[in-house]
């Protein structure tokens, strides 16, 4: 699993769908950290889920965000 950390002020959704499409190139499971939040996305069956928050940011928005792009 690669994971990234984001530091600082809370990273926006667009800031998240572009770290994960970054690392999904690399891997099938990914982690993003901000603080004490955190988010999974993991590749199963050709198709990312999510799972976790950051904030107001679900994983799951990124994981439909992946699947589409």
């Amino acid at each position: 699993m690669n994971s990234f950390s984001f530091h600082g002020k809370k990273p926006s959704l667009k800031q998240c769908i572009a770290q994960a499409k970054r690392i999904g190139q690399e891997s099938n499971a990914i982690e993003l950290q901000w603080g004490e939040n955190w988010l999974q996305l993991e590749k199963v069956c050709g198709y990312w889920q999510g799972f976790g928050f950051i904030r107001d940011v679900d994983a799951q928005m990124i994981a439909r965000e992946l699947n589409h792009s």
